[in-house]
């Protein structure tokens, strides 16, 4: 969560420093844009596009981090796997952690060195980005879960089909202790 939220900062302050290159603070006023609505589309468009950009990162240290784990009987295999995954670990902590700096100053240097009214820009593409993954994102899934739920409560037979491939997966897994449900057995 950290990591989407600085990241999508310190895209945004990217995007917003290279639009606050053009006008400098002795540019003539007929060069600044004057529509409150422009600049607030523009905003949240800057917002949309650093969240988009930020998931391939974010994305990347998922995947890494999702590895199976496999079971052995061999002591000296299951210590070997065990020190493995310690050190994938450390090195997806450490990854996490440099992209998680690099992001925060990067914010913070952008907020240090450009002018009130681009910290503004900033400060309303942070809102939207806030308002997207805490309002908008929930309340569309809430909406699909409920779409979803009736669908289920309309369609008895979808309810008992869905319920025997539930079942037939779990008797297709449960030989396997201990293991990860795999969904591509359907």
């Amino acid at each position: 969560l950290a990591l989407n939220i600085f990241g999508t900062l310190a895209v945004s302050a990217l995007f917003l420093q290279s639009d606050s290159i053009h006008l400098s603070s002795a540019s003539v006023p007929q060069c600044q844009e004057k529509h409150f609505w422009v600049k607030f589309t523009r905003d949240v468009m800057v917002s949309i596009i650093s969240s988009v950009i930020v998931m391939a990162p974010t994305t990347i240290l998922v995947m890494l981090h999702r590895r199976p784990i496999a079971y052995d009987e061999d002591p000296r295999k299951q210590e070997w796997q065990l020190r493995k995954r310690q050190i994938l670990d450390i090195l997806i902590l450490a990854i996490a952690g440099i992209w998680l700096s690099g992001c925060i100053v990067l914010s913070v240097s952008f907020l240090a060195n450009v002018r009130p009214s681009d910290a503004d820009h900033w400060l309303v593409s942070a809102l939207a980005m806030f308002i997207k993954a805490w309002i908008m994102v929930p309340l569309a899934m809430a909406l699909a879960w409920e779409f979803f739920t009736v669908v289920l409560a309309r369609k008895p037979g979808l309810t008992r089909r869905i319920a025997e491939m539930l079942k037939n997966l779990k008797d297709a897994t449960s030989g396997r202790e201990g293991s990860e449900l795999d969904f591509q057995t359907w």
